[in-house]
């Protein structure tokens, strides 16, 4: 027979948290830590071209303050007292007229680097995605492998049975019956893996979406899944457009022309 445990285990699926592929998307792409920092980028990077952009009209402006104290009291012209103290303030405000290229090149730097996070950010999501899905579908693999091993232990107890009613009866000797034994001690042994192997698929799936302990994956349609939109080769053709990858590259590439353009500018004059 098969231990209790293992039964109570196999049993307890009912009572487990479930969710849905979609279910499992949604959650763990809000969770994933890659994601969560490719956002981040995006954030520091909008913010850094709006302060490329803002080079352009804003002035550059510098406050700074002065306190000097005296041994002995001094006159002050500016207000015709006599003070120990004097406080000074001073407003500077400067606009480059001329950068040598410098001003347009920081700002192609940094819209370069914000397509390099957006990049980043869909690299992110679609990664987490393909994780998600992986260990959603692992529930399902492991759960109907857990259900094979167990009609397979049911299977050889009857045949054991049956081995051992005709020893009882004369009609076979008790030797015949240690092969089915054997069978169902292997049986047993593949079930406690399977079942192993199920509760871990299930804890990685709650990890996945953020929920302490195992979860189980809602069970998918059984029809038959329709034809991918295109082919090989035009989904070649898209990633060599669109992927995520390339658009990262390209925008790095961009950022280093960029970046090289303003170390150039460093040679020309500055009319501020």
């Amino acid at each position: 027979m098969v231990p209790a445990l293992l039964v109570l285990a196999l049993a307890a699926q009912d009572s487990l948290p479930r969710v849905t592929l979609a279910e499992a998307l949604q959650r763990a792409t809000r969770l994933d830590p890659g994601y969560v920092a490719a956002l981040g980028q995006i954030d520091n990077a909008e913010w850094a071209r709006r302060s490329a952009f803002t080079a352009f009209i804003l002035p550059a402006v510098t406050i700074s303050t002065s306190a000097t104290r005296s041994s002995s009291p001094t006159f002050n012209l500016g207000t015709a007292r006599v003070q120990l103290t004097s406080v000074t303030a001073r407003l500077d405000a400067s606009y480059d007229l001329f950068t040598g290229g410098a001003k347009v090149a920081g700002l192609h730097r940094a819209g370069a680097d914000l397509d390099n996070a957006e990049a980043g950010e869909l690299e992110a999501r679609l990664l987490a995605a393909l994780q998600t899905e992986s260990d959603y579908y692992a529930v399902l693999a492991d759960r109907e492998l857990a259900r094979v091993a167990e009609d397979r232990v049911r299977r050889a107890t009857e045949q054991l049975d049956v081995a051992r009613a005709r020893v009882v009866s004369g009609a076979a000797v008790q030797a015949d019956s240690l092969q089915l034994l054997l069978q169902l001690t292997s049986a047993r042994v593949e079930l406690l893996r399977q079942a192993s192997a199920l509760r871990i698929s299930r804890l990685q799936l709650g990890r996945r979406v953020g929920i302490a302990g195992p979860v189980d994956a809602a069970p998918l349609d059984t029809l038959r899944a329709p034809d991918l939109p295109i082919s090989l080769d035009s989904a070649v053709h898209e990633t060599l457009a669109h992927g995520p990858a390339y658009r990262a590259a390209r925008a790095a590439a961009s950022s280093a022309e960029a970046t090289l353009t303003a170390q150039r500018a460093a040679y020309f004059p500055r009319a501020t």
